[in-house]
């Protein structure tokens, strides 16, 4: 999703300064002309208006649109580096997958990119957690066998128990 608000973002940024340029132009070729008795020049200036008002609009979606990208990006490091961390400190036990299904949203090739799985697991102090993965690759969940009432291993997160990842191979 990130790369469609950057390109999303480029794009409206290009738009808006070929629009702004373009509108530089009509406006320079103007300078000096009396609007009062030319409904011509009036209403070229009107136009012009409107293109200044187009291209900032462009700008601000573009902004927007990159900022978000920004953000998301941000979001999905840090996902990263948290996922990484558990998985090299982490404490390993037992999950009972609750919960298994491919996300048709999203197809290549007629089939699944991703599927959702869902476990339960016990942490060291006997406390339960439920972890819901929406974003699993469906050739991992079938090359590891993953369905409705196996086991799999995980990992938390010592500081958070709340906090795990599976360790799928």
């Amino acid at each position: 999703m990130t790369i469609v608000f950057v390109v999303n973002g480029v794009i409206f940024l290009v738009l808006g300064i070929l629009v702004y340029f373009h509108a530089e132009n009509g406006s320079a070729a103007l300078q000096g002309t009396n609007i009062q008795n030319n409904p011509a020049v009036a209403e070229q200036m009107t136009r012009i208006g409107i293109q200044y008002g187009v291209s900032i609009l462009f700008f601000v979606i573009s902004s927007v649109l990159l900022v978000l990208s920004v953000i998301g990006l941000i979001k999905k490091l840090n996902k990263s580096r948290l996922a990484k961390r558990i998985l090299q400190t982490g404490i390993e036990t037992d999950a009972l997958v609750t919960y298994v299904d491919r996300n048709f949203s999203i197809l290549i090739n007629k089939q699944p990119v991703y599927s959702i799985v869902e476990y339960r697991y016990r942490d060291n102090d006997g406390n339960k957690y439920t972890e819901r993965l929406d974003r699993v690759s469906s050739e991992m969940v079938v090359r590891s066998n993953i369905e409705v009432g196996c086991t799999i291993r995980i990992k938390y997160l010592q500081e958070d128990h709340a906090k795990s990842e599976p360790v799928l191979s």
